[in-house]
């Protein structure tokens, strides 16, 4: 399994040009927290990067919010936050986890787009259940032991804590 922390001298903010991180790759500065974090920054940082540089600080960001039922086929399982009914993303760019996207999905609501500040985190610690889907198991039921990669896999994830409707 791949461990991505930040090291104990590096912090969300950090100014310098490059951080290592253990998977032996280098990603850009990590961005500030003081403000919503730019989702052109958080693209360049990937999905590993991201993970590195905030792990599960909270983080808040302005954009398009867009859900639609899908019937999601999951390659992982376990954490609540997971959905296996809708598909959320912020402006195209980061995928949303969590009760607060998923439950804009409800009743006969098939498809939704608005504009919100979306609060949440990376590495949430839901995440230690993760395990790979055996082929013909349900989704929506705890996979049993834990996977290391599935794992790994989940902390990369964005779990929405919070989201609020912008005019």
């Amino acid at each position: 399994m791949l461990d991505f922390h930040c090291p104990s001298s590096r912090r969300p903010g950090d100014q310098s040009t490059r951080l290592p991180t253990t998977a032996g790759t280098d990603v850009p500065a990590c961005p500030s927290l003081d403000e919503p974090v730019d989702l052109a920054a958080l693209q360049a940082l990937g999905p590993t990067g991201s993970l590195t540089c905030f792990g599960n600080h909270e983080l808040s960001m302005i954009g398009w919010v867009e859900c639609w039922r899908a019937a999601v086929d999951a390659r992982v399982a376990g954490p609540s936050w997971l959905s296996t009914s809708s598909i959320c993303e912020l402006n195209g760019i980061l995928a949303l986890n969590g009760f607060p996207v998923s439950a804009l999905i409800a009743g006969p609501t098939d498809h939704w787009l608005a504009r919100y500040h979306v609060r949440g985190h990376f590495d949430d610690p839901e995440s230690a259940a993760c395990g790979w889907i055996p082929f013909g198991v349900t989704v929506d039921r705890p996979v049993g032991t834990p996977n290391p990669e599935a794992v790994s896999l989940c902390r990369q994830l964005f779990v929405v804590t919070d989201l609020t409707k912008l005019d």
